[in-house]
């Protein structure tokens, strides 16, 4: 949904470059699922800082800190309420 870095948000999310003086980054994500009364759990992972995914609980904010300087991607993949998982987005 929304991604900031800083604490300035980041108005063209697709592909973006930052500073190297940046400290944070910060994504918002807007899980969907045809359920209204679950919510999906969102698996997310960091290419080129993360190697496996990990699950979001309790929140849909993932943040980071102290980056080296270098090329990201973060992709994340949901769950619904019948186990049914979503593809990878970038």
């Amino acid at each position: 949904k929304s991604i900031s870095a800083d604490g300035r948000q980041i108005d063209k999310p697709e592909n973006f470059n930052l500073p190297a003086n940046y400290n944070s980054l910060q994504f918002q994500f807007l899980p969907v699922d045809a359920n209204p009364f679950s919510l999906p759990v969102i698996y997310y992972k960091l290419e080129g800082y993360q190697p496996n995914f990990i699950t979001l609980k309790d929140s849909t904010v993932v943040s980071f800190s102290k980056l080296q300087s270098g090329h990201y991607r973060l992709i994340a993949k949901t769950m619904d309420a019948n186990g049914i998982m979503s593809e990878e987005k970038n």
